[in-house]
């Protein structure tokens, strides 16, 4: 999870990216993962299958819904 936003970090500015990693480094995974998802969505960022495939699982590992990643443009 914590290198999860890096992949991201062409299509999210960095101070987006440094309050997600900073979330995650804190233990505040759920909370990480929703603003990297949000932010993405938000700035309408291709996510490849790859990338929504990885979004998923984490969501997934969080116990947290998936379907927003569906939302996603496409890659």
């Amino acid at each position: 999870m914590r290198r999860l936003p890096g992949r991201f970090q062409d299509r999210l500015p960095p101070t987006v990216l440094e309050r997600i990693t900073g979330g995650a480094a804190s233990g505040q995974w759920e909370k990480a993962i929703d603003q990297l998802v949000m932010a993405l969505y938000m700035r309408d960022a291709p996510v490849s299958a790859v990338e929504r495939a990885e979004l998923r699982g984490a969501l997934r590992a969080l116990g947290l819904p998936t379907r927003r990643v569906d939302r996603l443009p496409p890659r």
